[in-house]
């Protein structure tokens, strides 16, 4: 904090933001005279398409009900006053989350004396800034109430229903110690204290450890996650986080916990945990959702991420989509590469280095033709497989409409029972179905080609409308979300993923412009002939200013996920391995941690383990954790029985041997790794020194020969 101080305000910076401050009012008339002429014309663009935005009907509604003095005070038009006579009450929900406009029209069709609003909200959970959410209306609000400059009353609501006490003290010990009016804009004392109002039952599965855990993993490399190698250290972080998170998942289920629930009678019983209890929250959803949804369906956990993920992002489909490519066309190595490592070939990476030298010189497109017709290499009979496979395809796509080409890829090369073998095998099944339904839909728009439709999918992956992983309401899987969409929502079990993420630092700070209804307008001037920048003093002020908001949105945020657990919750993250040791030590349970400290937090993990520090050692179980092995990585050796028969009676014994290797495919956890790697994806794995093939070798199992099927003849062992 000291360091960002000193660097703000040093005199070579600000020296010429002094110079040019004088210059400043001009340049605003200039840009007020360039908005002006703007809004102009985009007016009349959307009167004449006869389109408004949704800021335009609020704008045109305060028309409507606000008249404004000479003195710039807003006044209810005949219109408003009529609507304060029509109604008795105005009821708002979610008040903190208003923005100024939303509150002068509210004021507008409300009575003054005596006033008829009812308004309901938390400070501490307004997160919509990038509404124009306002949450000091709020706070103002209250302190007119106080001072008796508004006529109403103030009633604290800390009664809570939903979540168990042990949670509920967790949640108070953190956030008494990072809540004050300077961050986050609200006390957090005695009448903020959530209380615990709820019916409880027993729950000894529960009750016997902590309700709030806090897993850290130490972070492998110096620097933020947002730092350059970002991409490698991002996935590493996400594999590892999702490892740990899926480990605690197994071990609830596995030991049996249970949570309350009302039966058909309205009455509270235990009943035991369903993967649709539980819930991974994720501050950002962009890329992440999906890279952690795929991660934990890696280690055997089915999921979904709700309203994030896209069917493209399957990997299943992808590889339907590598064969779709390869029809059209067969001269991209990468593709080659993608198709024979995936699921309808399967080679590795042994092979494919075989018939890349055996190229002489060209690509492995080249190559893979050339093996296949002339040999010369040990999988050659595969290559040959595969390429009259794709011939096949190639024929048949000339001959059929396209949602009959895509049903026999699947059919043939048996994609469907693959994909079920795998760890959370009925969502992927459910991606393959919804992708052959999106191919019937494209091709009843007359469109037929593979080309049309490869080029389709390749535009909406590239554009901002992909088409959703949807799930049902009541399918049994684990829900991942962004905190914004668990608001109003609450979970048995919530986990807090990413909780390590370098808070928003600077990104405010590469606007070139900053404008507040009380402080003004501050500019960032770039001089394109030095290419330097000048931030005016205004600018300076109102940048720290954005970043004590954000600062303060994101421990709101913090908050908002903490409140969705009802019966326990996980925060996880990546974090220094010395930082909870650091915190610690630094606590004084006598007094709250000092402001500094709590603005110079780097991540929310960061603000939890300040909490924590403070915290009844009872109520926050703070562990720095290594993540265990990965489940798709163990393997079970079977050894192949000697020829034999079993005994009489055991034919129930070896049909469900059968079963559980058929349902149990012993190259599911290969396949869960994509055919397809990224550049940062494999520097980030050579980088960690870890051997990582990507479909490791597994010996087949053989069953033992049933007594029914003895004939005399010796098995072989296939």
């Amino acid at each position: 904090m000291q360091k960002e101080l000193q660097n703000r305000w040093r005199l070579e910076r600000v020296r010429p933001a002094i110079a040019e401050d004088s210059a400043a009012p001009l340049r605003l008339r200039t840009l007020l005279d360039v908005e002006e002429h703007f809004a102009r014309e985009l007016a009349a663009a959307k009167a004449a398409r006869a389109a408004y935005e949704f800021g335009d009907v609020l704008r045109m509604a305060l028309d409507l009900l606000g008249d404004v003095d000479e003195e710039g005070r807003l006044h209810p038009t005949p219109i408003a006053e009529s609507l304060r006579r029509r109604y008795e009450y105005v009821l708002v929900d979610e008040y903190q989350d208003t923005s100024p406009l939303q509150a002068a029209l509210l004021r507008l069709v409300a009575r003054e004396r005596p006033g008829n609003r009812f308004l309901v909200g938390d400070v501490k959970q307004s997160i919509y800034g990038f509404r124009e959410a306002e949450p000091r209306l709020f706070i103002e609000q209250i302190a007119a109430f106080d001072t008796q400059r508004d006529h109403g009353r103030m009633r604290p609501l800390s009664d809570n229903f939903r979540s168990h006490a042990g949670v509920l003290a967790a949640i108070n010990d953190m956030f008494a110690a990072l809540f004050d009016p300077a961050l986050g804009g609200t006390a957090y004392g005695p009448a903020e204290r959530l209380r615990a109002r709820r019916s409880e039952v027993a729950n000894p599965t529960l009750d016997d450890a902590p309700r709030a855990i806090v897993r850290v993993l130490a972070r492998r490399r110096r620097g933020e996650p947002d730092d350059e190698d970002g991409d490698g250290e991002l996935l590493e972080q996400i594999e590892r986080e999702g490892r740990v998170i899926a480990a605690e998942i197994r071990e609830l289920l596995a030991r049996g916990v249970q949570v309350p629930r009302r039966d058909a009678s309205g009455e509270l019983r235990l009943a035991p945990l369903r993967l649709s209890d539980i819930v991974v929250l994720l501050r950002s959803a962009k890329g992440n959702a999906p890279l952690l949804s795929h991660m934990l369906r890696r280690e055997g956990v089915p999921n979904v991420a709700v309203g994030r993920e896209s069917m493209l992002d399957c990997t299943e489909v992808s590889d339907v989509r590598t064969v779709l490519r390869l029809l059209v066309n067969r001269d991209h190595d990468l593709t080659w590469a993608a198709y024979l490592r995936g699921p309808f070939v399967g080679l590795d990476e042994g092979s494919l280095m075989e018939i890349r030298r055996a190229a002489r010189g060209g690509g492995l497109a080249t190559a893979v033709l050339r093996c296949a017709k002339d040999g010369g290499v040990e999988c050659g009979a595969a290559l040959r497989a595969a390429v009259a496979r794709l011939d096949h395809w190639a024929s048949l796509a000339y001959e059929v409409e396209l949602p009959v080409l895509l049903r026999a890829i699947l059919r043939e090369g048996m994609l469907l029972e693959f994909a079920q073998a795998l760890p959370g095998g009925d969502f992927r099944v459910a991606m393959l179905h919804a992708f052959e339904a999106l191919a019937a839909e494209f091709a009843d728009r007359g469109e037929h080609g593979v080309g049309e439709f490869v080029e389709y999918l390749d535009q909406m992956d590239a554009g901002d409308v992909r088409p959703a992983a949807a799930v049902a309401v009541d399918e049994d899987v684990v829900r991942v979300m962004t905190i914004h969409a668990s608001k109003g929502l609450e979970f048995p079990i919530v986990f807090l993923a990413g909780a390590g993420a370098s808070l928003s630092r600077g990104g405010s700070g590469r606007a070139s412009m900053f404008c507040d209804e009380s402080l003004g307008v501050g500019f960032c001037l770039r001089d394109a002939t030095t290419r330097t920048e000048c931030l005016t003093p205004a600018y300076v002020r109102l940048s720290s200013e954005a970043r004590r908001r954000e600062r303060e949105e994101e421990l709101r945020l913090l908050y908002v996920a903490a409140t969705r657990a009802r019966e326990r919750l996980y925060i996880v993250g990546h974090a220094p391995a010395d930082l909870w040791e650091q915190r610690k030590s630094s606590a004084r349970p006598d007094r709250p941690p000092p402001l500094p400290t709590r603005l110079a937090a780097r991540s929310m993990l960061d603000w939890v383990l300040i909490g924590a520090a403070q915290a009844d050692d009872r109520a926050i179980d703070v562990r720095v954790v290594e993540p265990p092995a990965s489940e798709s990585r163990r393997r079970e050796v079977v050894e192949p029985p000697e020829p034999g028969t079993s005994p009489p009676g055991d034919e129930r014994s070896w049909v469900a041997q059968a079963v559980r290797h058929i349902s149990e495919s012993p190259d599911a956890a290969g396949a869960a790794v994509p055919s397809a790697v990224s550049v940062s994806v494999l520097k980030q794995q050579a980088s960690s020194g870890e051997d990582r093939p990507l479909a490791p070798f597994v010996a087949a199992a053989s069953l033992d020969v049933p007594a029914f099927a003895r004939d005399g003849a010796e098995p072989d062992g296939r």
